[in-house]
């Protein structure tokens, strides 16, 4: 029998499975886990590759016949908010975000309940429970933030800390967003 370090990442790779973003295909994901006194190394460098993060799990897209998700990061020291997006900043200049410690709330939760019901209704996390998703969020080897917009949540993000990222000249952050946000239909967008 083989032995393996619990240093040494172990790479897997699902069955076919329906695409939650494309209708007739299926997706397949290569994972592995973030464990370990390396898992923020880790997750650095597979971030690098394409990987996304789902609670200690990293994964990216492995599918057969299909290249069509692509994992877009942005340089945060070469953004340069666009006009458009500087009029939605300036029409919800009144909201703020805060950036906080991976801590769960109720309202996290709906945002986030939200989101699966809406986009992946029938995939892999279509069953979390609040509970779930606490332990999404406060059960991980790599450092979690979260932000929300003031008293009531209309966004959740989850945030990773990438120890190699330079700062965002727009914004000043070092975090790097790698997980989907919901905005609630009461966020505004800038007028056409």
């Amino acid at each position: 029998m083989t032995q393996h370090s619990r240093d040494t990442p172990q790479f897997y790779l699902t069955a076919p499975s329906p695409c939650p973003y494309l209708a007739g295909k299926e997706e397949r994901k290569v994972f592995t886990h973030l464990v370990g006194e390396r898992a923020r190394e880790l997750n650095d460098l597979l971030t690098h590759g394409g990987f996304r993060r789902s609670q200690s799990i990293a994964y990216r897209p492995a599918c057969e016949a299909c290249r069509a998700c692509v994992s877009v990061r942005v340089v945060a020291e070469d953004f340069r908010p666009t006009r458009s997006m500087r009029r939605v900043l300036d029409r919800n200049a009144d909201i703020a975000a805060e950036l906080r410690t991976g801590m769960p709330s109720s309202e996290q939760y709906s945002v986030f309940r939200a989101y699966l019901d809406s986009r992946h209704h029938d995939g892999g996390m279509a069953d979390m429970t609040v509970l779930d998703y606490a332990m999404m969020v406060e059960d991980s080897h790599v450092e979690t933030r979260s932000s929300s917009t003031g008293s009531r949540v209309t966004a959740a993000t989850a945030t990773c800390w990438r120890s190699r990222s330079p700062t965002c000249s727009a914004t000043g952050s070092r975090w790097c967003t790698r997980s989907t946000s919901r905005t609630s239909p009461t966020a505004r967008s800038a007028p056409s």
